[in-house]
């Protein structure tokens, strides 16, 4: 039972991550009840209708909800065998406990029950307890339902429908698409409905079965009608689409086959085909750009809703090829590498070869545009150009950069050679300046310090000059009056 339960929890966390990214252009509304309680769902005009993106009861939020605490009922029944569970929980590895941990958190989708209530109504109200019959059997919990308001006419495409999915238009930021407050992204065509050919939506829409949801029909006579929608995207782009709703006739005692089938193909390849009822949301995505949906009906008229799908476009389109390059790989990628022709480069880098990869939280566009690739000799930068042709040559060549640590020669001769000589180059002129300083204050200073003499030589034995004192004022002879010289 508990692997049960986690098997459900992992298949419920995961289809909430793939609903969660296929939706991020959207703003869901949530509504959550403790299962005792009611629910209730309303959109704002009238003129709506609802759609259940996912619905599920879970038992570990139990806050607010019973009368008591919750209590699970499995952990005090005795075990079937006294020795083996304790042997068993004792070499339970860290992530079986993690997985024992989320098995016991029950979490239960509910996305049938809760679409036979309110999907393609303007407003409906939802009690678990009473009708879910399976739920006395949960404990306390809360019922979590995703869900979109949206315009009941934009999901109604008559039968042969073409539906093209162009990329959505951006507003300043990335993350905003322009959807203006009285019609959805989904509605914002580029064509009347008058026009004929391809339906184009901006970035995602839903799509259901005329009758929704009170019924859907075939043939008085008896013959299979068959209802058939294509949908396209940009051309390298993938299709995914979800299948919210399916409620349709199953087989019955007596029949070998299914009488009225809903088939999902990508060109003619199968990708689904299926009768009966979904009981949470299945997401096929193709690897092409188109997929066809066929709802072939072989009853006269069915009390059952049919099908509502939710559909979107996956990565990014081809990219531009610039002139005087081509693309090397990439179609149907997150990454795209472009190659110029020889003698060209990219002007922006002066080398050949560009890698791009797909933004596809931001609108599902390239990290950026491609230039168009020009003649390297009208490249401006000749230093640079050098370089990269250098780079270039290598990379025709099959030539393989060093690895980290490597010394190749010529790093051995530029990161190595000449900053050490540079170096030794300075510490000599240094010392040589140093030693010149030195020598010319030591003989300053011998000549200070030599006695001075009035005839011969001084103490260095240099021939020095008598020096003449300078006569005071006693020596100079003075004229008095009447005193001759």
């Amino acid at each position: 039972m508990a692997r049960r339960h986690q098997q459900q929890l992992i298949i419920g966390l995961l289809l909430f991550c793939v609903i969660i990214d296929a939706v991020q252009s959207q703003e869901l509304k949530n509504g959550t009840a403790c299962k005792e309680e009611i629910l209730q769902l309303v959109c704002d005009s009238e003129s709506e209708v609802l759609v259940i993106h996912r619905a599920v009861f879970d038992g570990q939020d139990t806050e607010g909800c019973g009368f008591f605490m919750p209590i699970n009922i499995s952990s005090l029944l005795p075990a079937t065998s006294s020795a083996a569970p304790d042997l068993n929980q004792k070499n339970l590895t860290e992530q079986e406990e993690e997985e024992e941990g989320l098995g016991r958190r029950r979490l239960f989708s509910v996305q049938s029950t809760v679409n036979r209530r309110c999907s393609g109504l303007n407003n409906c109200t939802v009690q678990l307890e009473n009708d879910e019959p399976q739920a006395k059997q949960w404990g306390d919990g809360k019922l979590q339902v995703l869900y979109n308001c949206i315009p009941a006419k934009s999901a109604k495409y008559s039968c042969n429908a073409i539906i093209e999915i162009v990329t959505p238009e951006m507003s300043s930021s990335p993350n905003n698409l322009m959807v203006s407050d009285e019609a959805p992204a989904d509605m914002v065509t580029t064509k009347p409905k008058w026009y004929p050919g391809p339906k184009q939506v901006h970035g995602w829409g839903y799509l259901h079965n005329m009758g929704y949801p009170e019924y859907y029909r075939g043939s008085d006579k008896g013959e299979a009608v068959d209802c058939r929608w294509t949908i396209r995207a940009n051309h390298g782009r993938r299709v995914r689409l979800t299948l919210l709703d399916l409620s349709i006739r199953s087989v019955v005692q007596g029949e070998h086959e299914c009488q009225d089938v809903l088939t999902v193909m990508e060109h003619s390849r199968l990708l689904l085909n299926k009768c009966g009822d979904v009981e949470e949301p299945l997401v096929i995505e193709t690897s092409a750009d188109e997929v066809n949906i066929t709802l072939s009906v072989k009853s006269k008229f069915q009390s059952k809703r049919g099908l509502m799908a939710y559909f979107t476009a996956m990565g990014c389109p081809t990219p531009r090829i610039p002139k005087q390059g081509y693309l090397v790989s990439g179609s149907n990628s997150s990454r795209a590498e472009f190659l110029c022709s020889v003698d060209h480069v990219f002007p922006d880098t002066g080398i050949r070869s560009r890698n791009l990869t797909c933004l596809s939280q931001e609108g599902h566009r390239w990290n950026e545009d491609l230039p168009d690739c020009i003649d390297i000799k009208h490249y401006n930068n000749k230093s640079s150009s050098i370089h990269h042709i250098i780079r270039d040559q290598k990379v025709n060549k099959n030539a393989t950069e060093p690895e980290a640590g490597e010394l190749t020669n010529y790093s051995l001769t530029y990161d190595l050679i000449v900053p050490t000589s540079i170096i030794a180059g300075l510490i000599f002129g240094n010392l040589l300046v140093l030693a010149g300083v030195i020598h010319c204050r030591r003989r300053n200073s011998r000549k200070l310090g030599s006695p001075k003499v009035e005839n011969g030589t001084g103490g260095d034995g240099e021939e020095c000059v008598p020096l003449q004192e300078t006569p005071g004022p006693s020596d100079v002879p003075q004229n008095r009056v009447g005193t001759p010289v």
